[in-house]
């Protein structure tokens, strides 16, 4: 470019998202042409973002012209800005650009139309790329929108749209609503949380659900494998969900039954009774927390009853797990279920006397429930569980946000017909290969950089060669052959002979800690891994992602986005405060209950509205007082006629209001004011969840620190929960290779929860002693499913190593693993699974 235009450009640029010139019609092709005229793309789009009306200018400059001639030149020319990555950053542009839809419905038509050239037609298709990988609810329309054009990108002679088209195909076929067998009772209306897309289930059970006897929906394992290939990722994953929810809903059903006495054994919870409601909760001023309600208890907590104020807020720091934070409680008004709350332990109100308590509730209906019952209730009751929610609901809710399968060919549709792809190799490792599939037992010291010598048995050879050259790969065996050693090597070699990332989960901390001891010893630095947790040996400790330095600065840009998150989280905290004590405090007076009934209940709001009199003339009732708007409403209400008015038409004609018996009114009068108390509260939750998504987009910002330490590491080292725990964070640093360690003992939902969108390796290594399969409900209600990749991998005749020709079988029912895990998912031969299902060598 011309040095001249370049510095005008430049100028116009700065001009603009200075605050010195306004953006206007005719300007916006060249603040477009000045932006991407940039050579550094990720500064400008820091200077854009830091600045107050950056943003703004970017999203005016797409709406001025829709014309085809700027959706293809102009337009176009910015949606260039994918070539930088992603990010906070580039999310936030687009955020603009396609909000409100006025540019995305041009474009989208534009594209239907036949009206974009080449280069337009592969923007569009990346950005609808990106619109439809975005989490729910924001993906839903562009989701919707996609099975409109699919068929055009698919049939595209461009490769790169048909490769975004096959990328939009798998998204959509993976959260589209699973199958079900025709003539078997569907998903959905069981209770208030029982609905056909699993990702519109609340992972906190209602109390409607909870008290619900009606059996919840499954799928049998043969019926998800006899699914369309099209939709059985969908259903799978959906199964995957109902299952592990279930196994968690099982803790909390037994404790709450020992809870009330129903079922010996000993409640570890306490149980607190006549609470009192106070605020909502936000935290402090300078840190703000997701919104919740405070209770002050009536007596004071066991525990800290003896001890002096001064010493009760120690005591507190000291002994965390004494009413634990995020543990979980059953919240009752007048003996009845309302909600399950997770309790947000606040120390400083915990140490007040008598002590306040902060309970956090999620989901429209829980908290909706809960806000109607505290209004109208009197006796509130919490009930500690002692149930292990924080395992499950981390990978529930990466469930739920899954949106691709990686490998899902070999996981999902595999068939002997079928070959387990081979992997490009550096040629250093080709050499590795080469050797040892020449000679097995051959010392491979120098080849792999070790300190000492490393002679593989021909077993051993074979597992190390699969994990390192094929797409997926299981390796098993029992104890003492060299299963955690061929880990470390596999580690080692990826480490050394690629520049791909290496994502290790166990089931345990000790198992994680043993895998990562081994790769320190088999000599990876150090400084090539991290390890996420906070359970940790002395050897691993400095491995902690706390112990990590990081060069991290946050820019203008992300402060600026901070600055917004936190700007309009206040907005939603001021304005939910106000609506909260107003629906606490208030009644519903005459007035709002007429206004209901003209928007809503027209045939009763006719037969209540006291008429006026067209000479002017004050129609008055009993002992001459004048009669008000509300005059027939109350005498209703009250069990009486209309008095004054009962030789009126409009009352004559409303004969069937005025006829129904006063228990008849009372019901009608007590679902109207619940209705007008759900209006309020409908408003008072999206404020909330408002908020909470505030709240969530800053603590995403805050922990762009650890992703950028993740991003320079090599191994990423975690447990199955953390892996989902930490999931944004881990899929920002994205790894390649997926490495499981104790694969045998790890449900299947947690391993697809590891896999990131970049993952193209997994490697399964696991001990053949046990298999978890972790369901502890009744096969006779006709609930089964595969509890891991080991017994469902084996059943799909994967290929796959064993050290020293052993044989997985089940010992109790004698038959080969593939034929028991037949066996098991027919409740005809077998009533229920254990939790460790054993199996041993033939």
């Amino acid at each position: 470019m011309d040095p001249a235009r370049a510095a005008r450009l430049r100028r116009t640029l700065d001009s603009i998202i200075n605050g010195k010139n306004p953006l206007i019609p005719n300007k916006n092709s060249l603040f477009i042409e000045a932006i991407c005229s940039q050579n550094d793309r990720v500064s400008c789009l820091n200077s854009l973002i830091a600045s107050k009306v950056g943003l703004d200018s970017v999203q005016a400059a797409m709406r001025f012209d829709l014309t085809p001639d700027f959706l293809n030149s102009s337009s176009a020319q910015l949606l260039k800005l994918k070539d930088i990555g992603s990010g906070s950053f580039l999310d936030a542009v687009i955020a603009k650009i396609v909000d409100p839809l006025i540019f995305w419905d041009a474009f989208r038509q534009a594209f239907t139309s036949g009206l974009l050239e080449n280069s337009a037609r592969i923007r569009f298709a990346w950005l609808l790329h990106h619109l439809v990988s975005l989490p729910i609810p924001q993906s839903t329309i562009y989701r919707t929108q996609a099975t409109g054009v699919l068929d055009t990108l698919l049939a595209s002679s461009e490769n790169p749209i048909r490769t975004y088209g096959q990328k939009i195909k798998h998204i959509l076929e993976t959260c589209s609503v699973g199958t079900v067998v025709a003539g078997d009772p569907g998903p959905g209306g069981r209770h208030d949380n029982d609905f056909e897309n699993f990702r519109e289930i609340a992972i906190l059970p209602t109390a409607d659900e909870i008290t619900s006897t009606k059996r919840p929906f499954y799928r049998h394992s043969a019926t998800v494998e006899a699914d369309d290939e099209s939709t059985r990722f969908a259903t799978h994953i959906d199964n995957q969900f109902r299952l592990l929810r279930e196994d968690m809903l099982y803790e909390m059903k037994e404790e709450l039954q020992i809870a009330f006495g129903k079922k010996r054994g000993y409640h570890r919870g306490m149980t607190l009774k006549q609470l009192v409601l106070q605020d909502p909760h936000f935290g402090r001023d300078t840190r703000r927390v997701t919104w919740g309600m405070t209770f002050k208890c009536s007596d004071d907590l066991p525990l800290l009853q003896w001890k002096k104020e001064k010493n009760r807020k120690k005591y507190l720091s000291e002994n965390k797990n004494f009413f634990r934070h995020q543990s979980m409680g059953c919240l009752m008004v007048d003996e009845e279920i309302v909600a399950f709350p997770t309790l947000n332990r606040d120390e400083d109100l915990l140490a007040k006397k008598p002590p306040v308590i902060v309970l956090q509730i999620e989901g429209e209906a829980a908290v909706s429930r809960t806000l109607l019952r505290l209004k109208t209730g009197h006796n509130i009751k919490l009930i500690q569980i002692d149930a292990a929610v924080f395992a499950y609901e981390p990978i529930l809710k990466s469930l739920q946000q899954m949106n691709t399968l990686q490998l899902s060919r070999e996981l999902m549709l595999w068939s002997p017909k079928l070959s387990v792809d081979s992997l490009p190799l550096h040629r250093a490792l080709e050499m590795l290969v080469d050797t040892l599939r020449y000679k097995p037992t051959t010392d491979i010291k120098h080849l792999i950089k070790t300190q000492r010598s490393i002679k593989l048995d021909k077993s051993q050879a074979a597992s190390f060669l699969s994990g390192i050259t094929q797409s997926v790969s299981l390796i098993q065996g029992p104890p003492g052959t060299g299963k955690s050693f061929i880990g470390s090597l596999i580690g080692k070699a990826l480490h050394d002979f690629t520049q791909q990332t290496i994502l290790v989960v166990c089931y345990t901390n000790h198992a994680l800690d043993d895998i990562l001891t081994g790769f320190l010893d088999i000599g990876i630095p150090e400084s090539s891994i991290v390890r996420l947790g906070s359970k940790s040996t002395s050897r691993t400790e400095p491995l902690s992602l706390q112990k990590q330095k990081s060069t991290f600065k946050r820019g203008k840009a992300g402060w600026a986005l901070m600055d917004t998150a936190k700007a309009s989280a206040e907005i939603y905290c001021q304005d939910f405060e106000k609506r909260f004590k107003t629906y606490i405090s208030s009644n519903i007076s005459n007035k709002d209950m007429m206004e209901y009934l003209e928007f809503e209940q027209e045939k009763f709001y006719i037969a209540f509205k006291v008429p006026r009199a067209s000479d002017g003339s004050i129609f008055v009732g009993k002992k001459g007082k004048a009669v008000d708007d509300f005059y027939l409403l109350r005498e209703w209400g009250a069990g009486r006629g209309a008095r004054i008015f009962r030789d009126h038409p409009f009352v004559q004609q409303a004969a069937d209001v005025w006829s129904l018996p006063p228990r008849s009114r009372k019901e009608y009068m007590d679902s109207w004011t619940n209705a007008i108390y759900q209006e309020q509260i409908d408003g008072t939750y999206r404020i909330a969840a408002a908020y909470n998504t505030c709240q969530d987009k800053l603590t995403g910002y805050w922990a762009e620190k650890d992703t950028e330490i993740l991003r320079s590491k090599r191994i990423i080292g975690c447990t199955t929960t953390a892996a989902a725990k930490y999931s944004d964070n881990i899929q920002a640093a994205e790894p390649n290779i997926l490495l499981v360690e104790e694969a045998g003992e790890i449900l299947e939902s947690h391993v697809l929860t590891s896999l990131a969108p970049q993952t193209s390796q997994l490697i399964l290594i696991g001990d053949h002693k046990y298999v978890l399969v972790m369901f502890t409900v009744l096969l006779s209600l006709n609930l089964s499913g595969l509890g891991n990749f080991v017994l469902r991998s084996i059943s799909m005749n994967l290929p796959w190593k064993k050290r020293r020709d052993t044989i997985l079988i089940c010992p109790f029912l004698n038959a080969s693993s593939s034929k028991a895990i037949r066996m098991l998912n027919s409740p005809s031969n077998i009533a229920c699974v254990p939790k460790y299902l054993p199996l041993s060598e033939n």
